[in-house]
């Protein structure tokens, strides 16, 4: 039974460790296109609205990650939480930036029906997401897609702001 448990953790380090090269490879790409400073607020307001959430689900117990990093320091999976996340919220804003409304909010499942089909069959296979307390992939699916509302949302009312405030400074000499 400690060989299959093993091979088990084994097998979701690799997950782990995989997810975290993708990650770091993908992240020099991922800023490469103006404008720059909105894929870095959107980086950073994603990873910072995931760690709250996360962590408050992982005490409550809706959600457990069992095997991650930093265990001792961490109850939420910080790869997925501080990187992955964060840079599928910033491809997401970058396939929407001129697109209207309705396909913005069309091009959000496109991101977390895949999303949502992974965690399924990394909750059933691995040890790497647990679901506790009536969570589930209908609550997933749910929080993924109104996370990337939220945050393209909050880029859509900066840009308003940041327009408004240049068109009064050059009325205002």
């Amino acid at each position: 039974m400690q060989n299959l448990y093993t091979k088990s953790k084994k097998r979701e380090q690799i997950i782990l460790r995989s997810v975290l090269i993708f990650g770091l490879i993908s992240l020099p790409f991922s800023f490469h296109k103006p404008p720059i400073k909105d894929w870095l607020i959107v980086f950073f307001t994603k990873a910072t609205l995931s760690s709250f959430v996360a962590s408050y689900l992982t005490t409550e117990g809706g959600i457990k990650f069992p095997v991650r990093y930093k265990p001792d320091r961490f109850g939420i999976s910080i790869v997925f939480d501080y990187l992955l996340f964060p840079l599928l919220c910033v491809w997401y804003n970058q396939l929407t930036y001129k697109s209207k409304w309705f396909l913005t909010i069309c091009k959000a499942f496109c991101f977390s029906i895949p999303m949502t089909l992974i965690e399924i069959l990394l909750e059933r296979k691995t040890q790497t997401v647990e679901y506790k307390k009536g969570w589930s992939w209908l609550t997933t699916f749910i929080s993924l897609t109104v996370t990337f509302w939220l945050v393209r949302g909050f880029m859509s009312l900066i840009r308003f702001i940041d327009q408004r405030s240049i068109l009064n400074v050059e009325r205002n000499p």
